[in-house]
């Protein structure tokens, strides 16, 4: 599940914004996920995660990181925060853009996705 600033969503559309923080709450077993990554007038991208099954939400969160920066490439600063929170930038004249959820193959997974 997805939650956006305290509403519950399943990957549903949000405003565009310069930076969203994502958090790792809490999961059981988790094998994937891929988030949408879609900028104002650009090309959207999927970003594909392998997890490690019973790894901790620190590791979780720096897997999602390093897949992350390798995907979206030097439009954006993507660095972890409080070990669980990992958090995107747009940097310069790269557009807003919008990240959503698009597919999990997980149990138990809780993630806050949250505009800043």
């Amino acid at each position: 599940r997805l939650h956006d600033m305290g509403r519950e969503t399943t990957g549903e559309s949000t405003d565009k914004a310069n930076q969203f923080c994502l958090a790792t709450l809490a999961y059981e077993i988790l094998t994937g996920l891929t988030l949408h990554v879609s900028p104002e007038a650009g090309t959207p991208v999927d970003v594909e995660t392998k997890i490690t099954a019973k790894s901790s939400p620190d590791r979780v969160a720096k897997t999602v990181r390093d897949s992350l920066r390798v995907s979206l490439g030097d439009g954006y600063h993507v660095e972890t925060d409080d070990g669980e929170d990992v958090v995107i930038k747009k940097v310069g004249k790269t557009p807003k853009f919008e990240l959503t959820l698009a597919s999990s193959t997980l149990t138990g997974l809780q993630v806050k996705i949250k505009r800043e």
